[in-house]
């Protein structure tokens, strides 16, 4: 399998950015510069087309410019771009509102908004410190919950922890899968229910339900996080619905507004109550975006499109399609992983035109999470590219 030689426009784009930002990293050869993209297709500085099994990070889970986020982004374009914050809220900001916790699973029907799954996670963390007084949060190894300071706590990855540990929170990183004793000092546990940048890893199961008691017993909040397999990709609205399992906190974004950053974490009413009233009419957490105009209305067409197409029966359809074509995946719904090398088979595949990245601690899977959008054919004539790179 020959790579596709390297493409003089985009070689000179990421130059460019190597120059002027960062760095971000210590790569050394050129990435493809993506230009375009539509559905399940992204197209290079180049003119390149690549079938994404990425969905963008997992953002694009009703396709890259879906044509009704899309059409829902002009309209508001043209009324409001920006609002004031915390102190005047938009029309759409209520609407999205009103429209998320009518989704919501478990009554966790009040919701703080941030712009990505980070600064979500770290709504949960305050959230959780307000309403117990307590330091220490709870995280587990492979865990990954963003790279904000806050969100660095809980999170798993020494390689993104360890360059700024002295000015991390108190926290305990555990064995994913395995339920921890929780003491007095605990505000809080952050779990995904299904790990992601971990490497599509389920735990055990009872484990989610042990974490409740845990919880519970301690007098410690459950924060679940599914930024990565909420909003349908895992084969239903929120896996924690699937599990049973019901958090004290809910924390959702990457999809949620089809490409534009927003994110939120909802709690029950009397819970958010009791953490965020009564410290006077300043609010204590805000942000010059909170509530984006572009974003919510992107949100309320993301969640139509999630609706009226059925997408989380969808991706459990699509599952069995993938599983036909590389029985060795694991993971649930479109959320799904393939142990193999995966740096070197995602090298082999970005030369045939597909889009895939690792995941897992020593990128020893590689992931697929298609959109969710994605037609069959597309799919599986990638898939049969994946089964020759990883091979």
């Amino acid at each position: 399998m020959s790579a596709r030689p390297r493409p003089a426009a985009g070689e000179q784009l990421w130059r460019t950015l190597r120059r002027y930002e960062g760095p971000l990293g210590d790569a050394t050869e050129p990435a493809i510069v993506w230009q375009r993209a539509e559905g399940a297709t992204v197209w290079d500085a180049d003119g390149r087309a690549y079938t994404d099994l990425s969905s963008g990070f997992g953002v694009a889970a009703v396709g890259h410019r879906n044509p009704r986020v899309v059409a829902a982004i002009h309209r508001q374009a043209d009324l409001l771009l920006h609002g004031l914050g915390d102190l005047h809220p938009t029309d759409v900001r209520a609407r999205l509102a009103e429209r998320l916790a009518g989704l919501a699973p478990f009554g966790l029907t009040r919701m703080l908004f941030q712009l990505t799954g980070a600064g979500a996670i770290e709504l949960a963390l305050k959230t959780s410190h307000l309403a117990t007084g307590r330091p220490v949060v709870v995280g587990f190894g492979g865990g990954y919950h963003g790279t904000g300071l806050g969100a660095l706590g809980p999170g798993g990855w020494p390689q993104f922890r360890d360059p700024f540990r002295a000015w991390l929170a108190p926290a305990r990183i555990e064995d994913y899968g395995v339920v921890p004793e929780l003491d007095a000092s605990v505000a809080c546990v952050v779990v995904e229910p299904m790990q992601g940048r971990g490497g599509v890893v389920e735990p055990p199961p009872g484990f989610l339900a042990g974490l409740r008691d845990a919880c519970d017993r301690a007098g410690a909040l459950l924060v679940v996080d599914e930024v990565f397999t909420g909003l349908g990709r895992t084969g239903a609205m929120w896996m924690c619905q699937t599990l049973d399992v019901r958090p004290d906190l809910l924390v959702c974004g990457k999809s949620l507004a089809g490409g534009l950053p927003l994110s939120a974490c909802l709690g029950a009413p009397e819970l958010m109550d009791r953490a965020w009233a009564g410290h006077g009419e300043l609010a204590i957490d805000t942000h010059t975006h909170l509530g984006s105009p572009l974003s919510c209305a992107a949100a309320l067409a993301v969640l139509d499109e999630i609706e009226s197409r059925a997408l989380p029966q969808r991706a459990l359809e699509l599952e069995l399609v993938v599983r036909s074509a590389l029985p060795a995946v694991r993971g649930r719904g479109l959320a799904l992983g393939l142990p193999c090398d995966a740096p070197a088979a995602c090298e082999r595949l970005l030369g045939r035109g597909v889009i895939a990245v690792p995941a897992g601690r020593d990128a020893e899977v590689l992931e697929i999470s298609p959109p969710l959008t994605i037609e069959e054919p597309q799919l599986v004539d990638a898939l049969a590219l994946v089964a020759e790179a990883a091979a």
